[in-house]
């Protein structure tokens, strides 16, 4: 059963739906939906168990892609273009394959249609063993992620989640629900028959191993009339580490298909 995403709304013009990754909220996508407002109507969601949308125990991809389903239907979005990073990229993919002929287009940043083997046990199991109940400041529990992970940036990215209200510090994320279902998230639903025939842009980070050659055929098959670019000097997080790049490739895909 499809539950109701938060969103934020911004700009006019033709409809683009930002879809997050795993971990995130549609607050990473900031920087896509400032820059494509100008010329869009720019719809950020949150996807379900993750920022403030409702949470519940499925979260395999087809329930996600039916949430964004229907919260295209709910809102009257007609032909919108579905951009997604990593996980987000896989709801996207999903929701077109089943639904083509409602995108206009799709974007997917840094990931493909294919299972993967990264192990993000380790994450959960951090984010579980921080002691909300205990924890007096950010700063406290920034302190502790430390211990697992050197990088600042991605504390940061993580702590987005540690939210506060008058019983103190808790996680918004659903980590009961994403531990349960992470075997899905890693991976992507088998289709046969099914095709997205629209425009679609595949965009990758050059120092990325979430964008293989190899994942090549598969694209091809699913999506044919697809675009594929890897930036270099770009990791996962590719729209935060070269964010005017992005967008202005998005952009020149977009324009290059004038009919969206």
């Amino acid at each position: 059963m499809p539950v109701r995403l938060n969103f934020e709304k911004t700009g006019s013009g033709k409809p683009m739906i930002l879809l997050h990754g795993l971990f995130g909220s549609g607050r990473n996508l900031k920087a896509l939906s400032r820059f494509f407002s100008g010329s869009h109507t720019v719809y950020t969601l949150d996807l379900r168990n993750h920022g403030k949308s409702s949470h519940h125990d499925i979260m395999d991809y087809f329930a996600m892609a039916d949430d964004v389903h229907e919260f295209i239907k709910e809102h009257n979005i007609v032909s919108p273009i579905l951009a997604g990073h990593s996980m987000g990229g896989k709801v996207a993919m999903v929701n077109a394959l089943i639904n083509p002929h409602v995108p206009s287009a799709l974007v997917v940043l840094d990931i493909a249609p294919v299972t993967y083997t990264f192990e993000y046990q380790h994450i959960l199991d951090s984010l579980v063993s921080l002691d909300t109940a205990s924890i007096k400041s950010r700063r406290e529990a920034d302190e502790f992620l430390s211990e697992y992970y050197e990088n600042p940036q991605f504390r940061q990215f993580l702590l987005q989640n540690l939210v506060r209200d008058k019983e103190g510090y808790a996680w918004r994320l659903n980590l009961a629900s994403i531990s349960a279902n992470i075997h899905h998230i890693t991976g992507f639903p088998e289709f046969i028959e099914h095709r997205f025939q629209g425009p679609s842009l595949f965009l990758g980070g050059g120092n990325s191993d979430y964008l293989k050659d190899d994942y090549r055929p598969v694209i091809d098959g699913l999506f044919p009339n697809n675009m594929v670019r890897r930036l270099e000097n770009a990791g996962h997080w590719l729209h935060a580490e070269q964010t005017e790049s992005v967008n202005a490739i998005i952009g020149e895909f977009l324009q290059t298909h004038s009919g969206i």
